[in-house]
């Protein structure tokens, strides 16, 4: 019971400190940005996938090819942030879910502006 009131409370706790480190550490070009959408931690606890989306699209590949590289790094700052015991390896993954509410979203917009009717 506790390891699984553990895991609950540990995702939003690396998502936030991720957050900090990505902007204070990420060096990305200027209109570019990453947005951690979700952390999913395994159950063992050992890994936390970390789900991302870029803007603008376009530089997802490049992004997240340098955030891959950059991965250690986080890791090691992520560790000294939550001066905890055990801090699970962190995993980098392109949040295809969303990329897809936002294709809907952008289909919903069009039609509208066409005239069509949305159903909900």
């Amino acid at each position: 019971m506790g390891g699984s009131r553990r895991k609950e409370r540990l995702g939003p706790v690396i998502k936030e400190e991720l957050s900090k480190i990505f902007l204070r550490e990420l060096d990305v070009e200027p209109g570019v940005i990453v947005s951690i959408t979700s952390v999913e931690i395994s159950i063992d606890q050992k890994k936390a996938c970390i789900y991302l989306t870029f803007l603008p699209s376009e530089k997802e590949g490049d992004i997240f090819s340098y955030l891959q590289k950059c991965r250690d790094e986080m890791q090691y700052l992520l560790v000294r942030r939550l001066q905890m015991k055990f801090v699970p390896d962190i995993v980098f993954v392109v949040d295809k879910g969303e990329k897809a509410r936002a294709r809907i979203q952008e289909l919903i917009e069009e039609a509208k502006k066409k005239g069509g009717h949305v159903v909900k």
